[in-house]
């Protein structure tokens, strides 16, 4: 028999900030890493490096915490089920998200802090990266009574996807496109 997901909808409240947790962990790992793999094709300098993806960083986890409270309100309208405290039911959640997705993400530069060689550094984070999203999918996954395997393999895979087209546009930006 198929589990409707509205039936999860009623134990979500409960859920609701460690899931914005991994909401955000997944986001912050997958976009920064691609970012930063795709600008060390065509930043040089370290420093530049970490600067510009720490203003990705922020521009992507303004828009996490956007979406997350948006939709949640949006979803709660459509279904006549808006929250009394707009502030517990959707500005905590999309401020939790912002919060992990920034602390996550800042987290995450680290090898290129630490790895004086930029491939390495960018190699090592990209598979903590991996391991993290597989991690992160496996207990929302048990969390939601779900299949955790699965939701682990497919959240690994959508981050790397992200990652895959980071790196490409940053390879194409630095050597097809420049004179």
């Amino acid at each position: 028999m198929k589990k409707h997901h509205y039936r999860l909808r009623h134990r979500a409240h409960r859920l609701g900030p460690l899931l914005s947790f991994i909401d955000g962990l997944e986001g912050g790992f997958a976009i920064f890493a691609g970012i930063v793999a795709g600008l060390s094709f065509t930043v040089i300098d370290r420093k530049a490096l970490i600067v510009t993806a720490l203003i990705g960083i922020t521009v992507n986890a303004v828009n996490a915490a956007t979406i997350r409270y948006s939709t949640e309100h949006y979803y709660d309208e459509l279904d006549g089920h808006e929250k009394r405290s707009a502030f517990h039911a959707y500005f905590l959640p999309s401020i939790i998200e912002f919060a992990i997705y920034i602390v996550v993400s800042c987290l995450s530069l680290l090898p290129l802090i630490v790895i004086n060689h930029l491939l390495a550094a960018v190699m090592t984070m990209i598979i903590a990266c991996l391991a993290i999203l597989f991690a992160s999918g496996v207990v929302r996954g048990s969390l939601l009574n779900a299949r955790p395997l699965r939701d682990g393999v497919e959240i690994m895979i959508g981050g790397g996807i992200m990652i895959m087209i980071g790196t490409v546009a940053g390879w194409l930006l630095s050597h097809v496109f420049v004179n």
